[in-house]
């Protein structure tokens, strides 16, 4: 049996927040100014750190961080994910 590849949190969004499943028509404001949010701050954490891998989780919380009620928007339990 085939290894599955372990989903990252930009692969669940996507999956989740897009029109059709397509990964690329985001479906509300919401969902796309969070996804410009992270998207931004990797960007930023790769020129500052090229050789360090981005820590997906801490995209999402900085991004959250106002936030109400500190929800992570669109991945539910999934962030509650020990192995995460």
């Amino acid at each position: 049996m085939e290894e599955e590849e372990e989903l990252s949190l930009n692969d669940v969004f996507l999956h989740v927040h897009t029109e059709n499943h397509d990964e690329k028509t985001l479906i509300d404001g919401r969902s796309a100014c969070l996804h410009i949010k992270i998207e931004r701050r990797r960007e930023e954490l790769t020129q500052v750190t090229p050789d360090q891998p981005v820590d997906e989780m801490q995209l999402y919380y900085d991004a959250l961080r106002d936030c109400p009620k500190g929800r992570v928007y669109g991945l539910g339990s999934y962030c509650n994910n020990p192995q995460i």
